[in-house]
């Protein structure tokens, strides 16, 4: 196979920018008509921390049986972005061009499972922020506050621990 014939189709089908258009729309669907969803996966969402760059352009052939020059429907070119977020790789956004350079279909796919861990990492250190509060106030004591503490730290590295073993 000749690599720079794909080179070319894609120059030829300005790909690049095709597939990047694609998945600002697809954001800004997915932000609209999913918004817990898309809160959850991007977290205060603010577009001066989402890095995207397209990883890699693919011609795939769907089945081997039906190699065959005349058969074109079985046969699609498919262009993956990768998605980061805040330095922590979100997904891919990949869209999928047939070989008349026509956009077949495209999808978002969430690949991080650690923004749960992450956040609820962060709930746990607030709690702790509060139980001082309480214990400076005199609402707690200072043994009951030294326990909760400890407590959530165990919980704490717990989840440091599931976190690493996901990535």
């Amino acid at each position: 196979m000749i690599v720079q014939d794909l080179r070319n189709w894609a120059s030829k089908h300005n790909v690049r920018y095709r597939a990047l258009e694609g998945f600002w729309l697809n954001l800004k669907s997915y932000r609209i008509e999913e918004p817990e969803d898309f809160e959850e996966l991007f977290w205060n969402y603010d577009e001066k921390y989402l890095k995207i760059l397209i990883e890699n352009i693919s011609l795939h052939i769907k089945s081997l049986e039906y190699i065959d020059p005349n058969n074109k429907e079985l046969e699609n070119i498919e262009v993956k972005v990768r998605i980061e977020y805040r330095a922590n790789h979100i997904g891919y956004y990949r869209i999928f061009f047939g070989v008349n350079g026509e956009i077949e279909d495209d999808i978002f796919i969430s690949g991080w499972t650690g923004l749960r861990l992450y956040q609820t990492r962060g709930l746990l250190e607030g709690i702790k922020e509060e139980i001082e509060t309480e214990r400076m106030n005199g609402e707690i004591t200072e043994r009951e506050a030294f326990r909760l503490k400890a407590i959530i730290e165990a919980k704490k590295e717990n989840i440091r621990k599931e976190f690493s073993h996901s990535e």
